[in-house]
């Protein structure tokens, strides 16, 4: 799963000490940034298969649930709505965390 999420634009990075994959997924206009955060560790974080969503908002960055994106209030966040479509599309068989 790995090689296919660094395909679709992932990058490797660190998140609290374990290795991880993100991905940014708003747009420019978004009221706030939108991020995926994947761990290919099942051991580290929840289960394989399953993504966080992480919104950056002025109090800090926190992990949202799915219908937080899909809901886009006033279309603040019409590119994070968009892009996680997308990405729940070509990856079926990833889930939301929370």
């Amino acid at each position: 799963m790995k090689e296919k999420l660094l395909a679709y634009g992932f990058k490797v990075t660190e998140e609290d000490g374990e290795e991880c994959l993100i991905k940014v997924i708003s747009k420019i206009g978004d009221r706030f940034q939108t991020r995926l955060r994947y761990y290919d560790n099942p051991s580290v974080f929840g289960s394989q298969n399953q993504i966080y969503i992480d919104r950056d908002f002025l109090r800090g960055l926190e992990t949202i649930k799915e219908s937080d994106v899909i809901n886009n209030h006033n279309e603040l966040h019409s590119g994070a709505k968009k892009n996680w479509l997308k990405f729940k599309e070509e990856f079926p068989e990833i889930k939301s965390a929370i």
